[in-house]
């Protein structure tokens, strides 16, 4: 569901913070309403809606909220009257300076205008449990009774605004379809339907806009809270449900949401937080584009009133002497194999504290693993706390589909014994499967085959009918299998503070005052007219080096930092502590294919070069200089290993992170 509302006409507030200051005393508030098994009678399919509860709840709970805070509406609760009735208790319960989020897990509808104050005549809205589907649909003003229109919804977020204050942060997450427009894919929507109108519904002529309708003209904007609004998609695109590290079925917003909290820093704000959430749904699914809207945007996360340390987990179940059941997963790297430490409650930095015990995960889902330690206990042991040592990173497989010949079209596709043929040889790749939905597609050609990325339809390279035809098949899928690993890995490290940023080239200078003109709907967005170069920041206490891979949106890679061509090489890219460099030098122009591209950024606190290891050009000359993160660049050690990847956090001496940004046509 689309709060367009929630941007029209509003004159963007920009909080700024200058350190810590001890927040007044709060309550962090959340509304849960999650549907999945909406009655037949209605139209609407099941979605997992009510499965991203649980995993929304842990991520509240390690984040503050207090369980008797958190409320739910879970499937035939989640009426429009119950979900109504809930906001108006909120009124009563929240106070000045509290955080309150609001989160929608359901179908997404757009449905006729009732009051003649949308552009297109359409108003989005959330799918209640007794909302009637268009297909079902036979009386229009009974039938649309039960949706929670974007005007209705407005006006409660309007007065919980004002009772917050403006010392108070309203987030609301909509992982529905027209938050964008949508489904929750894989053969579920959440929405995607069209739209339900009446018999002489006739869409508007009128181009013109209206104000947000959360801003009530007698109220001072200055006295309302601020808010931030995460929607799962663009109005136009699908919004897809993804397989969590568990293989369970959950919403994509909902899914990085949750992801993104394990991930926070000092001082991060929705906008960073964003770029988080941008970051993981990308690795999980190309093509789809979250947005972000509101006036809160660089606001610190929950009004600053995160919490703020290394990530750990607690001890919940004693097992038997050596095995224990722990309070975190997959989402935290802690897969089977991953190694753990415990360590003394209240430790902010295992690295810097002494051991009590070591132990390793034998069996994990995304919030819960079980370890086995190193010593043997007689009972749980108390105020011990479990910290990540050396996390387990996942290659999610490779779904290679072919086009078959198929007879009745005399086309010009493979024949089922080309296809064993190929299948055979690229057992070699042990990413590569051969079932179930593809995202890449080998096309059989006259002179050369070619590969298509599936999502898009971008065409990723082509194979000549040569004698190496088959080894060059194998380099160019090893090659997307290293460019979907890098899409998706992470590393953090709390001791590094870099930023990145985009700077526009305006007038043969970098102007940064300009930033702000290259964000649509919370997304940094350039052309191909547009030329711009890199600042890097480093608020670190000590130097760091970085490099930038370019992941682009048809699977391709290449160096940015270092970048022989342009003159730059990794001795020059040596950043000292405090400092602020803008490569005045090195102007970057973008060019098509249009989407997601993902600056994959390395820093780490010696000398690296990545360059020559992306290209597979003698990736041994690098041995030895930070092995870690340069295996996580070199393809082929990580392919004959199977599909995991241990990363030792203290051995890694560096960090991991994305900027992603949108290459669009004027």
């Amino acid at each position: 569901m689309k709060i367009k509302h929630f941007i029209l006409g509003i004159a963007f507030t920009v909080f700024y913070t200058t350190g810590f200051s001890q927040p007044k005393p709060s309550t962090k508030h959340a509304l849960i309403v999650a549907i999945g098994d909406y009655p037949k009678e209605g139209g609407w399919g099941s979605i997992s809606g009510n499965k991203d509860v649980p995993f929304l709840q842990t991520a509240l709970r390690n984040q503050g909220f207090n369980d008797s805070q958190i409320y739910t509406l879970i499937d035939s609760q989640a009426s429009r009257s119950a979900i109504e009735t809930t906001l108006r208790a909120l009124y009563s319960s929240i106070k000045p300076g509290d955080v309150l989020l609001i989160h929608f897990s359901t179908h997404g509808e757009q449905i006729e205008d009732d009051n003649h104050d949308e552009p297109d005549g359409l108003d989005e809205a959330i799918v209640t449990y007794h909302s009637v589907a268009p297909a079902k649909a036979s009386n229009f003003a009974n039938d649309t009774a039960e949706y929670l229109r974007d005007d209705i919804f407005g006006q409660h977020v309007q007065k919980l605004r004002e009772i917050l204050g403006p010392e108070g942060d309203l987030i609301v997450v909509i992982d529905a379809c027209h938050s964008g427009s949508g489904s929750r894919g894989q053969n579920k929507t959440r929405g995607g339907v069209q739209p339900l109108v009446s018999p002489n519904f006739k869409k508007p002529d009128s181009k013109t806009t209206n104000p947000e309708v959360f801003r009530d003209a007698k109220v001072d904007a200055n006295n309302l809270a601020s808010y931030v609004v995460f929607s799962a998609a663009r109005a136009e695109e699908l919004a897809f449900e993804v397989l969590t590290e568990d293989n369970q079925s959950m919403g994509s917003l909902s899914y990085a949401f949750c992801k993104a909290i394990e991930q926070l820093e000092s001082g991060i704000t929705y906008r960073g937080f964003f770029s988080k959430i941008q970051s993981i749904i990308n690795a999980k699914i190309q093509g789809q584009h979250p947005v972000l809207e509101g006036d809160g945007i660089d606001r610190q996360l929950f009004g600053g009133k995160f919490e703020l340390q290394l990530p750990y987990v607690e001890i919940e179940k004693f097992l038997s002497p050596t095995l224990f059941e722990i309070s975190g997963g997959r989402f935290l790297g802690l897969n089977p194999g991953a190694k753990v430490v415990l360590m003394p409650a209240g430790t902010l930095n295992p690295q810097q504290a002494v051991a009590a015990d070591t132990g390793i995960v034998v069996n994990s889902s995304s919030y819960k693993a079980t370890i086995q330690t190193l010593k043997t206990y007689k009972s749980q042991p108390t105020n011990t706390w479990v910290f990540p040592l050396e996390p387990v990173y996942t290659i999610d497989s490779v779904v290679l589909l072919f086009q078959a010949y198929k007879k009745e079209f005399k086309n010009m596709g493979f024949q089922q014994k080309e296809i064993q043929e190929i299948q055979q040889v690229l057992t070699q790749i042990p990413q590569i499967v051969y079932r179930g939905s593809g995202e890449l597609l080998l096309k059989k050609g006259k002179e050369k085959d070619s590969i298509f990325l599936v999502h898009n339809g971008l065409y990723f390279a082509g194979i000549p009918h040569d004698a190496q035809y088959y080894e060059s098949l194998k380099m160019l899928l090893t090659q997307y299998v290293q460019y979907k690993y890098l899409r998706a890995i992470s590393i953090p490290d709390s001791t590094i503070k870099v930023k990145v940023t985009l700077v526009p080239i305006r007038n043969s200078m970098p102007d940064t005052a300009v930033i702000m003109e290259h964000y649509r709907a919370g997304v940094l967005t350039f052309t191909t007219e547009d030329y711009f170069t890199l600042k890097v920041s480093n608020s670190s206490k000590f130097p760091i080096y970085i490099n930038i891979l370019d992941l682009q949106p048809d699977g391709r890679m290449s160096a940015i930092l270092p970048n022989r061509e342009a003159g730059v090489y990794d001795r020059d890219l040596k950043i000292e502590a405090g400092e602020t460099r803008i490569f005045t030098d090195y102007e970057i122009g973008l060019g098509e294919p249009y989407g997601t591209e993902i600056y994959k950024i390395f820093i780490s606190k010696k000398i690296l070069n990545l360059e020559d290891i992306i290209a597979l050009k003698n990736p041994e000359a690098f041995r030895g200089n930070l092995g870690v993160l340069e295996n996580i660049a070199h393809t082929s050690k990580q392919l004959h290993r199977g599909s995991n990847l241990s990363v030792k956090t203290s051995n890694v001496n560096g960090s991991v992170f994305d900027l992603v940004f949108e290459i669009a046509p004027e």
